[in-house]
């Protein structure tokens, strides 16, 4: 994955959403929890968010993956 990929996700109507990868992998850190992440902004209202790795590659996860 690179800056610039496409990420599909489907939201709560059954809509495809994309976003577009604008970092490389960096390790986020929460109170809780540290995993690799990569920031993706999202197309259809401009926010970016935090997406896991390990759910983007996981071929089990069927609302979120690369385009």
């Amino acid at each position: 994955m690179r800056i610039g990929d496409l990420v599909r996700y489907w939201n709560l109507d059954g809509d495809i959403v994309y976003g577009i990868v604008r970092s490389d992998v960096f390790i986020h850190s929460c109170e809780t929890d540290k995993y690799e992440a990569i920031r993706v902004l999202w197309t259809d209202d401009g926010t970016e968010t935090n997406e896991r790795i390990e759910t983007l590659l996981n071929p089990a996860e069927e609302g979120i993956g690369f385009a």
